[in-house]
C-alpha cells in the first residue's frame, strides 16, 4: 500500500469492517473485459458468499475465470476545500482478492445461504429444492484481504467484532 499509515493492520478490524458492510462490488473477467456489479453477501472464516442466477453476465463470468476481486466502502465522506487539489475523502474500506467456485451441494448451498441470511439477520434454514436447483451459490475462497482508512484509523473507537456469523460479538477498541 502506497500511504502504509492508512492501512488497517490488525486483520480482526479488517473482517470486522467487512461484516458491517451492506454490500460488496464484486469484479468478475469475462475473457474479453471486466465486470463488477454489487452483491449480497455473506462472510465466515475467510470466506465470502454471494448467490446469482445459473444464466447471465455473472454466471458466464464465473464459469469463465476463477478469480475474482471485491470491495466495500464503509463511512464515506467527501471533504471539500477551497483549492481543487485540497480535496480528499474519509473512508473505511474493505479490498480482497480470492478464488470462486460453485457449490454444487444442496446441503453446502444451504448453509452459505445462511451465512448470506446472517448478515442480513433475516429468517434461515428453508430453502426448498426447487429453489436450490435454480440459484448459483458461489464460495469465494479469499487469498488477500486488507484495509485502509484515511484519516488512518487502527481501532481507536469501539468496533463491534463478530466471530461468527450469527454468533455473540465482543467489543474491540485500540485500548484492548
Amino acid at each position: 500500500m502506497r500511504k502504509a499509515e492508512r492501512e488497517i493492520k490488525d486483520f480482526k478490524l479488517v473482517e470486522a469492517l467487512l461484516q458491517r458492510a451492506e454490500y460488496v462490488h464484486m469484479a468478475l473477467w469475462d475473457g474479453a473485459s471486466p465486470y463488477v456489479i454489487p452483491v449480497s453477501f455473506g462472510y465466515k472464516d475467510r470466506v465470502l458468499y454471494f448467490h446469482s442466477a445459473l444464466k447471465g453476465r455473472k454466471a458466464e463470468c464465473l464459469r469463465t475465470c476463477d478469480r475474482v476481486s471485491f470491495d466495500a466502502v464503509l463511512e464515506y465522506e467527501l471533504c471539500r476545500q477551497l483549492k481543487s487539489c485540497g480535496y480528499t475523502a474519509h473512508f473505511k474500506s474493505v479490498v480482497g482478492v480470492g478464488r470462486a467456485s460453485l457449490i454444487e451441494d444442496k446441503d453446502a448451498k444451504r448453509a452459505a445461504l445462511d451465512i448470506i441470511m446472517s448478515h442480513y439477520d433475516g429468517p434461515t434454514g428453508h430453502y426448498p429444492d426447487e429453489v436450490l436447483d435454480v440459484t448459483a451459490v458461489v464460495r469465494v475462497d479469499i487469498e488477500e484481504l486488507t484495509g485502509k482508512s484515511n484519516p488512518p484509523w487502527q481501532g481507536d473507537e469501539a468496533l463491534e467484532v463478530v466471530e461468527t456469523v450469527g454468533g455473540e460479538g465482543e467489543r474491540l477498541s485500540s485500548a484492548d
